[in-house]
């Protein structure tokens, strides 16, 4: 498959205009990108090459383009840290943060998401957790972009 075709098959799942580099990344690092159907415990999920297999990324599919996108781009920031620190760092130390926080700001200026995202964004992207969900800001701007989006507990 080439990266245009799966540029394409990624379109519906990604914010407009950023499926070429999601599309590009999978194919430069070679990785066995899967997305899955929902899991409850995590939204993606990042394997370093081991065993016989390369990078593999799964992300769930039912995510909304926001959040479909942020998760890539946290599981990407995963094997960026892997490229350069092997296992030599925590998972969601502060190599990983800055990592992420490198891969997701130029998308911040570029306009791609939505003003009230990019605020939730830039407060998350200060200290970035290991779950989207761990920020209560950012989980209930994520929200409101769902297409059927379920009440939060606090709204019940």
């Amino acid at each position: 498959m080439t990266v245009g075709q799966l540029a394409e098959k990624l379109r519906p799942y990604l914010p407009d205009g950023v499926e070429l580099y999601v599309a590009e990344l999978i194919a430069r690092y070679r990785v066995n990108f899967k997305i899955t159907k929902p899991r409850d415990s995590v939204y993606g999920d990042y394997m370093s090459p081991g065993n016989g297999h390369g990078h593999i990324i799964t992300i769930n599919g039912n995510q909304n383009k926001y959040a479909f996108f942020v998760t890539v781009l946290h599981e990407f920031a995963h094997l960026f840290t892997w490229e350069k620190y092997k296992n030599n760092v925590k998972p969601h130390g502060a190599e990983w943060k800055e990592e992420f926080r490198n891969i997701l700001t130029p998308f911040i200026k570029q306009g791609v998401f939505p003003p009230g995202l990019v605020t939730a964004i830039k407060k998350y992207t200060e200290n970035p957790a290991a779950s989207t969900c761990s920020d209560e800001d950012l989980l209930v701007e994520l929200k409101n972009y769902d297409r059927k989006r379920k009440p939060l507990l606090k709204e019940l």
